[in-house]
């Protein structure tokens, strides 16, 4: 688990409350890491509807309720997120596995690409907008691979400015 809210506070600012509900990023991601204890479909099937109604949707990152509407809808038992909040212990792994990624291999935003297992250097990207499906991102997936293995590849990036819907993740269609 990886927090964009706790590598952009300032220097100035105290530390984020893990188990604290107060931000809509924390109980995501304690959510996220109980889910993942059930097994890998339940967090990748979790993470997508969470995807989807940020992404596609335009919802705001959901606090409690919209939580157990999203777990419910994949399939998760009543409750479910309850319990993973009121278990401290999702709040402490999801704290130690963003200060282990941090601090591993320096990551900074997201998405981050771990290679190898996980042994492997991480670099920031691929940002794709539309996301790319089927073949298409077998194939992007080997090129960036193959350059993220090179121990002398560092970055590979262009401005924003060439795509005037560049600030949304999915194309509407015209």
């Amino acid at each position: 688990m990886f927090s964009l809210q706790e590598v952009n506070r300032k220097n100035d600012e105290a530390p984020h409350a893990w188990e604290d509900e107060a931000s809509a990023e924390w109980p995501m991601l304690r959510v996220l890491a109980a889910a993942r204890r059930l097994g890998q479909d339940h967090i990748d099937d979790l993470y997508r509807v969470m995807g989807e109604a940020r992404h596609e949707r335009g919802e705001e990152l959901p606090g409690t309720p919209q939580l157990r509407s999203l777990a419910a809808e994949v399939g998760l038992a009543e409750g479910f997120v309850d319990a993973a909040l009121e278990d401290l212990t999702t709040g402490k792994e999801v704290r130690a596995e963003h200060e282990d990624i941090v601090g591993r291999v320096s990551a900074f935003g997201v998405p981050t690409l771990v290679l190898d297992g996980g042994a492997g250097r991480g670099i920031f990207g691929p940002v794709l907008t539309p996301v790319p499906t089927g073949e298409d991102a077998g194939e992007v997936f080997d090129h960036v691979a193959a350059l993220v293995r090179r121990p002398d590849f560092y970055e590979l990036k262009r401005t924003r400015d060439r795509r005037p819907d560049i600030g949304r993740c999915r194309e509407e269609p015209t």
